[in-house]
Parts: C-alpha cells; sequence; structure tokens
C-alpha cells in the first residue's frame, strides 16, 4: 500500500473520529484503538500492512482517488436523506447500479452526524445482519444472544440525536432479516429515520409480497409510505461535471456528448471512460 493511498485512509479516519469516539472507530475499522490513533497521528511504522488493508476494506475506504461531483442525483438524494433524517421517518430508493447511490451514501455518512450505514449481502441472517449493524454503530456483539443485540441496537439508536439508519442494498436480504427492520422501525418510531435503498427488484419484492399478503411485508410497504423514489440516470451536465471533478477537462462539447452515450448514463462505465482518457494522456506526453 502506497503513501498516498495510506493518507486517503488517515483523512477518512480523521473525518470519522469527529463523530465517533475513539473506541468505536476502532471497531467499526477492525482495528485496535491504538493503531486508530497511530493512523491519525501519523505514526504509521507502526502500523502493518494486513492493518491498513482491513481498516479500508472495514471502512468502505476507495483508493482510486476517484472525486466526487456535485451531479443532479446526488443532490437530490442527499437532500432526500436529510429531509428523511430531520423528520425520522422511512424512506425507499431504488435505481439501476451505476446510479451513484452508495457513493452518494458513503459520502453523507461522512459529512453528516448520526449516520449509520450498513452495505447488506445476501449470506446475512439476523444474527449477522444486527452483528454488521451493531459495527457499523462501533458497538461490539461477541457474546451476546439476538434479543440482547437487538436491544443494544435500539437502544444505541435512541441515545443518538435524529440518526438515520441506510441500509444500501437492501434488495439482497433475505425475509428474516428483512424483518427485523420491522422491530427497530416499531420501536424506533418517531425518534430515528431509515433508507431501504436497492435495485429496482427491492420495490418489485416489497409489493409482489404485499399482494400475497405474505407476512410483514404490508407493514413495510406501509412504514415507507407506500412510495418507491427512483433515480435517474446520469443528464449530460452530471456527465461533464463528474469528468471534470476527476481531472478530464477541455474536451469538446461532442466529446462529452460522446463519453454521455457511450455510458448510458451510468456513472460506474463513466469511471471506466474516465480512466481510460486519463492513460491516453498519458502516453501522449
Amino acid at each position: 500500500m502506497n503513501t498516498l493511498q495510506k493518507q486517503q485512509i488517515a483523512k477518512v479516519l480523521t473525518q470519522l473520529k469527529t463523530k465517533h469516539s475513539q473506541n468505536k472507530l476502532a471497531v467499526r475499522a477492525g482495528i485496535s484503538p491504538a493503531n486508530v490513533s497511530n493512523i491519525i497521528n501519523g505514526k504509521w511504522d507502526k502500523i502493518s500492512d494486513e492493518l491498513w488493508q482491513k481498516a479500508q476494506a472495514n471502512l468502505g475506504i476507495n483508493l482510486s482517488g476517484w472525486q466526487t461531483a456535485q451531479t443532479s442525483q446526488f443532490a437530490k438524494l442527499t437532500k432526500l436523506i436529510e429531509v428523511a433524517q430531520e423528520r425520522s421517518i422511512s424512506i425507499a430508493v431504488t435505481g439501476d447500479a451505476g446510479a451513484g447511490k452508495t457513493h452518494t451514501y458513503r459520502t453523507y455518512e461522512r459529512t453528516h452526524n448520526n449516520v449509520v450505514y450498513l452495505q447488506c449481502a445476501f449470506h446475512f441472517t439476523q444474527r449477522t445482519f444486527i452483528a454488521e449493524l451493531l459495527r457499523a454503530m462501533g458497538r461490539e456483539s461477541a457474546g451476546l444472544r439476538l434479543h440482547e443485540m437487538i436491544q443494544l441496537t435500539v437502544n444505541t439508536l435512541k441515545s443518538m440525536h435524529r440518526p438515520v439508519v441506510i441500509l444500501d442494498e437492501a434488495d439482497k436480504l433475505k425475509d428474516t432479516p428483512f424483518m427485523l427492520y420491522i422491530d427497530l422501525y416499531n420501536q424506533l418510531d418517531g425518534h430515528a429515520a431509515f433508507v431501504l435503498s436497492g435495485a429496482p427488484f427491492l420495490a418489485i419484492q416489497i409489493e409482489k409480497n404485499a399482494k400475497r399478503d405474505k407476512r410483514g411485508y404490508r407493514e413495510i410497504l406501509s412504514r415507507i409510505g407506500r412510495k418507491f423514489i427512483q433515480t435517474q440516470p446520469a443528464t449530460y451536465q452530471d456527465i461533464k461535471a463528474v469528468c471534470e471533478a476527476n481531472g478530464l477537462v477541455g474536451l469538446s462539447v461532442q466529446q462529452y456528448k460522446q463519453i454521455h452515450q457511450e455510458s448510458g448514463g451510468d456513472l460506474r462505465r463513466v469511471k471506466r471512460i474516465v480512466e481510460k482518457y486519463q492513460e491516453l494522456q498519458k502516453t501522449a506526453v
């Protein structure tokens, strides 16, 4: 791991240290409090590459140096989360991969207070779901029973001022961990906000199961106001802003339009195209 990458990790840890205690940040990063302190204070000779990589992976830090651009979807989604957090309500967001949802959520977590972000996975059981949610809040769960973990989750969220829990890729959750959202909502109604987010299948899954009267799904649909907020593909102006934020400036209108057309509004594809342009520019020098 090179110096620039270590600087990026140290920067994120420093940002998060303003929002969490050192002990909670250590739990989130999966390293000791002493190592958190050493990274933040530049005592890097004490940190092995394995620990750097562990902190980077657990905190979801992108080491590519990719810069955030204020796209229309980024601004819209950020505002929606702010409103949900202020009002302590639940919302559901769906959209295709490459719409910038995850990037927006991770940026929101690092720039706002009392934000709990969890990227869900297919393998989550009820226990692993709650354990990962607790880790995202900097709380240990080893040795606790499931009901104790759930109560610790509720108590931790109740100790925060207007927290928001962002469940990213929630469409990957199986029924049993998904139902825990209802338990958490019911105990935190009016105190915490929730953002359920995922691919378009999330809406299909919830609405279909609600129509079939499958246990819990009508309640979930009710909790999110029976509405799914859909993200939209990046516009030409969005693509141009992303390119310029990442050093690809001075292109012609036609070139920006070509990138927009080639990407199909998918920001992940935009990233690959920008990187290709950057490599071509280096070769030409």
